[in-house]
């Protein structure tokens, strides 16, 4: 099993199987932009168009960097971004970690 670094660039501590990974405080982001559309029933509707990931630094073999899923899928170029995966919950319903992480693609450097 080689190196592996996780570098957390969410708010949220991620609880993996291995432990838990504290966020590095600063938070990937992608950029968006909200267009009121009208209502439906009263209720104002808007679309939403999500553009550049921002705070996200250079790859570096051996480091992966947790991001949210929107975050991961708007840069399918990126082989080094993870998302939670499953979820796992306490007894109440709430979230408490993730059993696994999504890539964008399978690279050569993952362990067997």
């Amino acid at each position: 099993m080689s190196d592996v670094t996780f570098i957390n660039l969410t708010p949220h501590t991620i609880h993996l199987p291995t432990g838990p990974v504290e966020p590095l405080g600063i938070s990937a982001r992608c950029e968006e932009e909200t267009t009121p559309v009208g209502q439906i029933g009263g209720v104002p509707i808007v679309t939403r168009r999500y553009g550049e990931v921002n705070n996200l630094p250079p790859q570096h073999e051996g480091v992966y960097l947790i991001v949210s899923h929107m975050c991961r899928v708007a840069r399918p170029d990126r082989l080094d971004l993870v998302s939670p995966g499953d979820l796992t919950r306490d007894a109440e319903g709430r979230i408490t970690g993730c059993t696994n992480l999504v890539v964008n693609s399978v690279g050569g450097n993952l362990d067997a």
